[in-house]
């Protein structure tokens, strides 16, 4: 418990201060930070760790043709494809977001009559990323073996976030335990000192999270399989991807409370 006693006027008046009637005590400070009874001011914490609400699942498909269009039009039935299943989930439309297509030259090298190195026009490489949020993490293998079967070729990474709800929730639990636990100490002060707990003068607070950058922990029920296989080679490794089963690192959510509490004394 962080806290400081203090009595206005100085030590040689603290007497005369603590028994004087309201009406004359000393005015508030000028700038209106303290006030002219005596206090205490004290710091309290309020801490709560919450595991993160949502899965992120980024992934991405590609396609190669000498036809920039056919190639194109792979990817964008794969991610047709992904959307219309991730559709059937009931999620709000905002978790499943697909990136722009970028379209690239392939190229490769072959040696000319001369023996000089020649670069050829080998096809166009069409690539999409798409990225989903799925809050019922007991789904997660589902999503990614549906992605994969509908064409998407990798799953890249998973990752884990808040939502805009969950982070205003535990802030304000954190902001309420940090309150209450700082009018605790103010009565146990008040108690000590044979003083009754007054008003709240003043109240500032803070808050701050660790453990911002929350990564997945990934085990299966069978032997490891690489994310980025074809459905097929899941399969005959024995491994659906519905088997595997994700523990993200919990956020701790802390608000410190700077709060100035007057004090009232018993008259004699």
């Amino acid at each position: 418990m962080n806290f400081t006693l203090r009595k206005i006027l100085g030590a040689a008046a603290c007497a005369a201060l603590l028994s004087a009637p309201a009406a004359a005590l000393a005015e508030p400070s000028a700038d209106g930070l303290l006030p002219g009874t005596p206090y205490i001011s004290l710091q309290a914490q309020g801490s709560v760790r919450k595991t993160p609400d949502l899965a992120v699942i980024s992934m991405s498909t590609d396609s190669y043709s000498k036809d920039a269009g056919e190639a194109k039009k792979k990817v964008d039935d794969a991610v047709q494809a992904f959307s219309k299943y991730f559709g059937t989930l009931g999620y709000e439309k905002k978790y499943f977001v697909s990136e722009k297509i970028n379209i690239e030259k392939q190229y490769e090298y072959d040696v000319d009559e001369n023996g000089d190195r020649v670069k050829k026009f080998k096809c166009y490489k069409v690539s999409r990323t798409v990225k989903v949020k799925v809050p019922d993490f007991g789904r997660i293998g589902e999503v990614t073996d549906q992605a994969l079967k509908n064409g998407i070729k990798s799953v890249d990474y998973i990752s884990f976030e808040f939502s805009d709800k969950a982070n205003d929730e535990a802030r304000a639990e954190a902001r309420k335990l940090a309150m209450e636990n700082s009018k605790k100490q103010g009565q146990e002060i008040a108690d000590i000192y044979g003083a009754k707990l007054g008003h709240v003068w003043s109240v500032s607070h803070n808050q701050y999270e660790t453990g911002g950058d929350i990564g997945a922990r990934r085990s299966f029920k069978r032997a490891d399989v690489n994310l980025m296989a074809a459905p097929e080679a899941a399969d005959s490794a024995g491994l659906a991807m519905a088997d595997s089963s994700y523990q993200p690192d919990e956020r701790e959510y802390s608000d410190n409370v700077q709060v100035i509490f007057t004090l009232d004394y018993p008259e004699k």
